[in-house]
């Protein structure tokens, strides 16, 4: 198992099975020998997704000085200041994926589109017809994707058994990109009230570019 997922692996009985239908709810952050545990990246943000619909609930960010609220309904994003109740309202030309698991790989580097993305990554591996593999480490065993994309390996841990990611790996050779751990992963009753924008904030039009 890549070391990094390790921790994944640990918090193993933290994980709720998936089912088929609702909508998800992930809870992720950013783990690996460069990130400070008490910095941003190192902190949960929480994510939904129902259909075309998601939303991401970020802690403070000291570098920004915000506390971020997004929300995406089909064409239709907002990003909101939940501390002062301000955020501003963009609507893109064409149908988008708010929630790719790639952009998190292109610091520096050019944009890249992919369906790897967040609430559709075990779809993305059977949909690339990937194998999967079991791997154990301290006693747990996982059930592990991996294939290439644009010159990049993405990895998929899974609970084994299960439809239940535990995290996801993007690397560059032996360079490791991003690592994600999922602490939770769950398919929960659809609540409509989270993909909508609170009461009382003053939303702002943005132009599009």
């Amino acid at each position: 198992m890549k070391p990094h997922l390790l921790l994944c692996a640990l918090l193993l009985p933290m994980m709720a099975r998936a089912d088929d239908e609702g909508m998800i709810k992930i809870v992720y952050r950013e783990v690996g020998p460069e990130i400070a545990p008490d910095s941003f990246e190192a902190q949960p943000k929480t994510l939904y997704r129902w259909g075309d619909k998601g939303r991401v609930e970020a802690p403070y960010d000291p570098a920004l000085k915000v506390r971020a609220l997004t929300i995406t309904d089909g064409k239709n994003f907002w990003i909101i200041n939940q501390d002062d109740y301000t955020g501003g309202h963009m609507t893109m030309p064409d149908q988008h994926d708010f929630y790719p698991l790639m952009y998190l790989a292109a610091e520096g580097q050019p944009q890249r589109d992919s369906d790897f993305s967040f609430g559709h990554e075990l779809a993305y591996m059977l949909a690339h017809q990937v194998k999967p593999t079991k791997t154990s480490a301290n006693g747990v065993t996982s059930t592990v994707y991996e294939t290439k994309q644009d010159g990049l390996t993405l990895t998929l841990i899974m609970v084994p058994g299960t439809q239940t990611p535990m995290g996801i790996q993007i690397s560059d050779g032996d360079h490791r990109l991003t690592c994600l751990c999922y602490i939770e992963y769950l398919k929960l009753k659809p609540d409509p009230t989270l993909f909508q924008v609170p009461a009382g904030v003053k939303i702002s039009e943005v132009p599009q570019q």
